[in-house]
């Protein structure tokens, strides 16, 4: 995963007081970050993979934070590496989170995604609306063998500033419309009549299906609306 040294904080540490140490410890010292969980079925198959990565870090002219003596790592970090290198992780600084974007493609459409919200997340940490990550805090990987990347940006706020909170209702509408402005996807939370009436038309005008069916299989609303869609709500049912 790539993320940024916020995240290497958060990922490597166990407590909210390791973790705003271990921020201020990585302060000048990491920039680019790439985290890399290596497994294997055998001790030989797994001194084999180590080898490897370090031949790439070499030949790409990185650094192996661990080898260097820059990022100390606990026994923890490896299982927090097999739950996705995030986990609980993500709730240290302000016990909340939310992440924006998120959809499923190629590597390439995953490191748009990328750079097309880097300046946006940068406006709103700059009025100290949202967690001051550089811009960079972000979570990817491959999935099916490198043929798919998914990639979101986690971003944490403070639940308890109103400020806050509608800083990041904002930032998160401005994320949505990135992802249709410039074809990335369809983005996490796109919930309930208003969102949905809102994207449909740029998708093929799927929530009249999505309403259709609904209507079809609940039409007392039985489940969660305010998730999906209701019944009877949206009014732009246009004609297919």
């Amino acid at each position: 995963m790539s993320t940024s040294p916020e995240g290497v904080a958060t990922i490597f540490s166990s407590t909210r007081d390791d973790a705003i140490s271990r921020v201020l410890e990585y302060a000048g010292k990491i920039q680019k970050v790439i985290v890399v969980l290596v497994t294997a079925h055998t001790e030989r198959e797994f001194n084999y993979r180590v080898k490897v990565m370090g031949e790439i870090v070499r030949e790409t002219g990185g650094m192996d934070l661990i080898e260097e003596g820059v990022v100390r790592v606990r026994s923890a970090s490896y299982a927090e590496g097999v739950r996705n290198m995030w986990g609980s992780a993500a709730f240290r600084f302000t016990s909340c989170f939310q992440s924006t974007h998120g959809g499923m493609d190629t590597t390439a459409m995953a490191l748009r995604v990328a750079k097309v919200n880097r300046p946006i997340k940068l406006k709103y940490i700059e009025k100290e609306l949202i967690g001051g990550d550089g811009g960079e805090g972000i979570w990817t990987t491959s999935f099916e063998h490198g043929h798919f990347q998914h990639l979101e940006v986690p971003t944490v706020y403070d639940p308890t500033d109103p400020e806050s909170c509608k800083g990041f209702a904002d930032y998160l509408k401005k994320c949505n419309e990135a992802d249709v402005q410039h074809s990335l996807g369809t983005p996490f939370f796109i919930i309930g009549d208003e969102l949905h009436d809102w994207f449909g038309p740029y998708c093929n005008n799927y929530q009249v299906w999505l309403r259709r069916i609904k209507r079809a299989f609940d039409p007392n609303d039985t489940s969660d609306p305010g998730h999906y869609v209701s019944s009877k709500g949206g009014g732009r049912d246009v004609a297919l």
